[in-house]
């Protein structure tokens, strides 16, 4: 009687020579031809090398740090509100909240 890992090996044999004997199908050579531009077109439109389209690219590098940072800050500063301000200074925070472009000037006004 046979072991488990003969059977095994005989199978890997059979399955090695079963490829071997496969023949590659016949595909047109305008079909190839088409298929090698197709991937060089690709690779020239993804300057990463890394199969990700420019824009995925931009939103990856860009948009999500910069999403990042506006939520640190408003994070930020709603902790400093809450924490270390009292009457007129926390209107004056609610307001510079309250509009995005008014937040940024405070922000840069203070840097």
């Amino acid at each position: 009687m046979r072991s488990a890992r003969d059977l095994i090996e005989k199978l890997e044999d059979d399955l090695v020579e079963a490829h071997r004997r496969l023949e590659a199908p016949d595909l047109p050579s305008e079909w190839r031809r088409r298929l090698m531009q197709d991937i060089h077109l690709l690779a020239e439109t993804d300057p990463s090398g890394l199969g990700i389209m420019p824009e995925a690219l931009v939103f990856r590098k860009m948009v999500l740090p910069f999403a990042a940072a506006a939520g640190l800050a408003a994070l930020t500063l709603f902790i400093f509100e809450r924490t270390f301000t009292t009457g007129l200074d926390r209107q004056l925070v609610r307001l510079a909240l309250s509009d995005f472009v008014s937040l940024l000037q405070l922000l840069t006004s203070v840097i």
